[in-house]
């Protein structure tokens, strides 16, 4: 069996978001749009007091799984609800003020279908307001490598933005849940992450 002929796996998109209506459409049209497209988007509202519930409810998209919840003030706590209504064997995050290129997940899922024993992949991100790009990138490098960054992580020698994640179903059921001690989590997730297995890193700002 070559790789051209092994079956892509599902992925699960997660957003939670809290009063985002001026901007989770774009964010929710960013994932619609991927040239990937085997995913289900898992999107959690964390009690939003805004109109975010109608503007998901208007997308006619029967990927999208919506779900409002009281509000906690939690991303940690959000994120681990998502991850019980997922499917996938690989999990994507993206942030409600963040906006996917449109080849993201498909440089992503297959770059990990190619490298079985990376268990997650994160990507360059460009940095921009109202004005424009405010910075095209963190890194300062280019192309793709496979590689363990937890020295970098013990060091704090390297910043990983959640919202650029995908990660295999597997391998987190071996890191465990996001720690509900803290509001958000990120660094404590992918801190343990590294730790845990090799990443697929595309230098290539693939969020903004």
């Amino acid at each position: 069996i070559t790789f051209a002929n092994l079956p892509m796996p599902l992925v699960s998109v997660v957003t939670a978001t809290y009063n985002r209506a001026h901007l989770i459409g774009e964010t929710i049209r960013g994932v619609l749009n991927q040239s990937f497209e085997d995913f289900e988007y898992i999107i959690v509202d964390d009690g939003s007091e805004d109109n975010t519930e109608a503007i998901v409810r208007a997308i006619p998209d029967s990927r999208i799984h919506f779900f409002k919840v009281p509000h906690t003030g939690r991303l940690s706590y959000l994120r681990n609800f998502c991850h019980t209504k997922c499917s996938g064997a690989l999990i994507a995050y993206v942030d409600s003020d963040d906006i996917w290129s449109p080849d993201k997940l498909e440089k992503q899922v297959t770059a990990m279908q190619s490298q079985p024993a990376a268990g997650f992949s994160f990507t360059d991100i460009e940095l921009f307001d109202e004005r424009g790009t405010i910075r095209s990138g963190i890194y300062g490098k280019q192309g793709t490598e496979v590689r363990n960054v937890f020295p970098e992580m013990l060091s704090n020698e390297l910043v990983i933005c959640h919202t650029t994640l995908v990660v295999r179903r597997s391998v987190m059921n071996g890191v465990g849940e996001s720690d509900e001690t803290f509001l958000a989590g990120d660094h404590d997730f992918v801190f343990r992450l590294s730790r845990e297995a090799d990443a697929v890193i595309h230098y290539e700002p693939l969020v903004r």
